[in-house]
């Protein structure tokens, strides 16, 4: 059964629940624009893909040392204030950021984050269409890309989505909803 996630929010203990999801091959969606772990997972991978736009799947370990992680960090403790002298927590969650990206698209061409950017207008990005991005981001893990048409229906898109499962991440707690 396709498992999809939907990362809105979210704090320091939602990371743990977002790699894990990556690592089994589950897609997640972050919300850009809501906040907290969503905002940094979103500035991150953007930060990191369009550094590596030349080759999609290749991973520059120099380039994430010198300029990812000492900035990741210092973000980290300013939009986590409890973790601002745990540098410990925040290296780790650091870590878990950059692994949850780097998992994140395949050589096969599969991608398991997809990022719905609130920044976007809102043409781009509208949330009444939420079945749209959600499909998107489940065909893309699975090597399929999806086209949005006008002829499209939504319904057609609930039905191919019945039987997925959508777990809502937001901070400070976890739910999940059966569609």
């Amino acid at each position: 059964m396709p498992l999809v996630s939907l990362l809105i929010e979210g704090g320091p203990e939602s990371m743990a629940s977002v790699l894990t999801l990556i690592k089994q091959g589950s897609v997640v969606v972050v919300l850009r624009g809501s906040g907290g772990l969503s905002d940094l997972i979103a500035s991150t991978y953007y930060r990191l893909w369009e550094a590596f736009s030349e080759d999609a799947y290749a991973w520059d370990a120099d380039f994430v040392e010198e300029h990812v992680r000492p900035v990741l960090g210092a973000k980290i403790a300013s939009r986590f204030g409890e973790l601002k002298n745990n540098h410990l927590a925040c290296g780790v969650l650091r870590d878990q950021i950059i692994e949850c990206i780097r998992l994140a698209r395949t050589d096969g061409g599969r991608q398991y984050l997809s990022i719905l950017d609130m920044h976007k207008p809102l043409n781009l990005c509208n949330l009444s269409n939420l079945s749209e991005h959600l499909l998107n981001a489940l065909l893309q893990s699975r090597r399929t890309v999806a086209t949005s048409s006008s002829s499209s229906s939504n319904s057609t898109i609930d039905q191919i989505l019945r039987g997925s499962v959508l777990v809502l991440m937001a901070s400070p707690f976890n739910f999940s909803v059966v569609i």
